[in-house]
């Protein structure tokens, strides 16, 4: 010890650490960090300081060899709450920054996904499946790639304006919203789509946990009790609710229902999509929560991209107004991405028409 430096960490959640991360050299430093930023605190990690500042910025910029530049090193810096945990949080911060770095084509080295695999899924999409092949091929080589962590939350800070969302990997889980109703309660869902698909299971862990906190009331028996209601359920609120009558004292029951999610969710699997007002009639997304369950791909389609499909294939506009209008009273209609009033097929076909020539004026 008296050869070399030692450290004296305050563990008070205000003592600053550093996670060195590699960027390409020839993205623009402030992209760069303001990337990185978002991405940190859109969705803040639990070991993660929210009272003191999360600052990014590049830390080497040159080398003394002659070498070609092709990255260039920054550092994020945050205040862990739990220093002990500070290396899982660095990891944690590390695998974030790598999503948020991809999704804004600033990580040259992934490799994605020929786009000719995702034309299937676009063409089964109920509003354009009748349209003709050249129409999807546009579709699907103007749309963009957005690829999310496991656990990371989608939102207006990671999502574009104005695009529609397709699933063509992983799992989208949306929490529905409860309506108070003559009736009682009622889930509101996000959309009428994730009906026809099998509902995935909780994961082990995810029951375990609720088995660690139903096991502080019941004892041991919660770890045979929790599997066994499980079975079946996708949803974490109704697995909380279906343990809760096990608890006969009605303030632990209470208490016990705290950790429960506020209301019900539903999946997003591949092929499912979630946007389409805002794609075709401009209407902001709904505000609801969205976390990918597993690392998720997206395929982002804007309305310049629509314009250009519309363009080369004039007659499908009035095609796609008519399915688009029967698609709304079918899956949107009385859910959370609802219009604000039933849509005619002429209003339709008008906002169609606007937004091809507004595409087609912004080219020129």
């Amino acid at each position: 010890m008296a050869e070399r430096l030692v450290a004296v960490i305050p563990l008070d959640g205000r003592t600053y650490r550093f996670v060195p991360f590699l960027a390409p050299a020839a993205a623009p430093p402030n992209q760069i960090s303001e990337v990185v930023y978002q991405a940190l605190t859109n969705q803040l990690i639990p070991n993660i300081n929210p009272d003191r500042p999360i600052l990014v910025w590049l830390w080497e910029h040159g080398r003394e060899d002659r070498e070609p530049l092709h990255s260039l090193l920054y550092q994020a810096m945050y205040c862990p709450l739990d220093y002990h945990a500070a290396r899982r949080t660095d990891s944690e911060i590390l695998r974030r920054i790598w999503y948020a770095l991809q999704r804004a084509q600033l990580s040259p080295h992934y490799v994605a996904p020929k786009r000719e695999s995702y034309l299937e899924f676009v063409g089964a999409l109920e509003f354009w499946r009748d349209l003709n092949p050249a129409f999807h091929k546009i579709l699907v080589q103007r749309a963009t790639r957005l690829l999310f962590d496991a656990g990371e939350r989608l939102s207006h800070e990671n999502l574009p304006e104005h695009c529609l969302f397709l699933v063509v990997k992983g799992t989208l889980e949306v929490e529905q919203q409860l309506s108070d109703t003559a009736t009682g309660l009622k889930a509101i869902a996000f959309t009428r789509r994730p009906d026809h698909h099998v509902p995935v299971p909780l994961e082990n862990a995810t029951v375990e946990k609720v088995a660690q906190r139903l096991a502080y009331y019941l004892g041991p028996a919660a770890f045979d009790l929790a599997p066994q209601a499980a079975q079946g359920i996708s949803s974490l609120y109704w697995l909380y609710h279906k343990l809760a009558p096990e608890i006969l004292i009605e303030t632990d029951r209470a208490e016990f229902l705290q950790a429960s999610p506020p209301c019900p969710s539903e999946q997003l699997h591949i092929g499912d999509c979630f946007g389409e007002l805002s794609l075709l009639l401009g209407e902001p997304l709904a505000a609801v929560k969205i976390t990918a369950r597993v690392e998720t791909e997206l395929l982002a389609i804007a309305p310049s991209a629509l314009a250009a499909a519309l363009e080369c294939s004039p007659d499908s506009l009035t095609l796609l107004a008519e399915q688009f209008t029967r698609y709304q009273e079918q899956y949107l209609a009385g859910t959370l991405q609802r219009p604000a009033m039933p849509l005619a097929t002429e209003f339709v076909s008008d906002r169609l028409r606007a937004l091809s020539e507004r595409a087609r004026t912004e080219r020129v």
